[in-house]
This record gives structure tokens, sequence and C-alpha cells, in this order.
């Protein structure tokens, strides 16, 4: 289906974004379906197959990830809880909990300077569609581009990163479900796990 889905980005002659400002809802909660794939010199590559439970609180710099999936064939179960405010991510699996110090600005309600529009695009079949805007980017420090498709009201629908990089080669792509406002209070609360 994604398959399908990704072959069907038509191009649209319209020169005007839907939106000139895209922004995300302050809070929302999303299923993403996370496909692709990593190929690390000098080994096979990896197949990259997960059902994500998104929960994002920009007001307070602070995402949550519920993965479960596969990496190269291997189930793979993991929570991620980011804290853009203290760059601390917090990453249990197996019961264990690993805190890991990263650098990341906090992530951007809306698209900041350096997204470049590149036109209007049809995702689907003909009379089953849904007409998008696509943004991208390519950031310099990580050598990692970003194209997002986004609709009229700026909910995602698919975002696609590619890796640069001349050691690694990686692609995934995120195609956003169950999109909505909101998100319940106590969802960024630390297991007992990550306290000690």
């Amino acid at each position: 289906m994604l398959a399908l889905l990704l072959l069907c980005f038509v191009p649209l002659a319209v020169a005007e974004p839907i939106t000139a400002k895209c922004c995300f809802p302050h809070k929302f909660t999303a299923v993403v379906m996370e496909n692709g794939g990593l190929k690390m010199p000098n080994a096979p590559a990896s197949g990259i197959d997960y059902v994500t439970h998104m929960y994002a609180d920009f007001d307070n710099s602070v995402m949550r990830w519920d993965r479960n999936g596969t990496t190269g064939g291997m189930p793979d179960v993991q929570t991620m809880y980011f804290n853009y405010t203290k760059h601390m991510l917090h990453f249990i699996k197996d019961g264990q909990c690993t805190p890991v110090t990263f650098v990341a600005p906090n992530p951007s309600l809306c698209f900041r300077e350096g997204y470049h529009y590149e036109g209007r695009h049809v995702l689907g079949s003909k009379g089953n569609n849904i007409i998008s805007d696509k943004w991208s980017r390519t950031s310099t420090a990580t050598n990692i581009s970003m194209s997002l498709y986004v609709s009229e009201d700026c909910t995602p629908l698919i975002q696609i990163y590619t890796d640069l990089a001349s050691a690694v080669r990686a692609q995934t792509i995120l195609t956003y479900t169950s999109f909505s406002e909101g998100v319940p209070d106590d969802m960024f609360n630390l297991p007992d796990s990550c306290q000690s």
C-alpha cells in the first residue's frame, strides 16, 4: 500500500502553497508507520519496520515515541522520551532505562528558514486522493535531507528522511495516521526505572 502511495506522488501545476505558513498544533498524538532501511559499510542492509505511537507537547519541548516493530528482522519494542529543553533522551528497552545527552534544537511548530516549497502534489489515485504541499530541507550539520507532505490544514501526511553521509546510507519514511490535537497530561512522566 505504501509503495503504491509513493508511486502516486504526482506534481500539480500550482505555484502557491496551500498555506504560506505551516504550523503544527502545540500538542498532538499520532500513529506513525515507520518504514525504511539502513546500509552500514561492510554490513548487509537492514530493514526498518515500526508502528510508533507519537505524542508531542511543543509548549514544553517534549516528545514520546512508543515503538513496536523490527530492525533487520529482529523484534524490537522501545519507548523514547525526548526533552529538548534539558537535551536528554531516555531510551527504555527490556525494562532498562538509558539516559542519553543529545544536542538538537527545540522542535519548531512552524517551518523555519531553510525549508523550500516544492509544489503541490496528489497522494493516492484517481478518485481516492489527498492534495498536499511538499516542503523540504537539507541540514548541512547532519547531511540529512527531509521532505514533508502536509494537507490543507498542515496535518503531516508523509515525512521522508534520507541520510546523505558517505559512510552510511539510510532512508526512513514516516506515514502519519490517527493524527489528533491534544495529549494526555501524564504522557511524559518518566517511569520509575528512569528515576534512579
